[in-house]
């Protein structure tokens, strides 16, 4: 799988102070989703979103 990411850092004093990964989430679920089996051995499906 291939995905883009951010990955935004702070740097004070030669040191990391804090960091920030963005990942596009959806699309690393999806993913794993077509190649992970669960508990009852059935390849888990990508949740399509909420209902009203």
């Amino acid at each position: 799988m291939e995905s883009w990411f951010v990955l935004q850092l702070t740097v004070l004093d030669g040191e990391i102070t804090r960091y920030r990964f963005y990942e596009d989430s959806l699309t690393v679920a999806r993913a794993w989703a077509t190649t992970t089996a669960g508990a009852d051995g059935q390849v888990q499906k990508a949740h399509g979103g909420t209902t009203g």
